[in-house]
């Protein structure tokens, strides 16, 4: 069996990106630990996202329009809404 010599240099980057994928690896698993085990019950309840179930209504709020006019929630109802809330710090 003939060996092939390898360069240092891509020795090096091998070597490198081994320490990298290892160090990336250990990270995940230490926040996937973390995160199980301080993760309540219900993630969203505890930052007080409302949620609600699939078919139901959702919970009517007002935001003002680019016009300053108030609009609801339930004037766009039976159409589909996608909200974004965007902002820069």
């Amino acid at each position: 069996m003939a060996y092939r010599r390898v360069s240092s240099r891509h020795h090096g980057w091998r070597l490198q990106r081994v320490r990298l994928l290892s160090l990336l690896a250990v990270t995940v698993l230490v926040l996937f630990r973390s995160g199980v085990a301080g993760m309540a019950a219900d993630p969203l309840a505890t930052m007080g996202v409302i949620t609600t179930e699939r078919g139901k209504e959702a919970p009517n709020f007002t935001l003002p329009d680019a016009d300053g006019k108030r609009m609801g929630l339930r004037d766009f109802r039976g159409k589909v809404v996608v909200l974004t809330f965007f902002t820069t710090w």
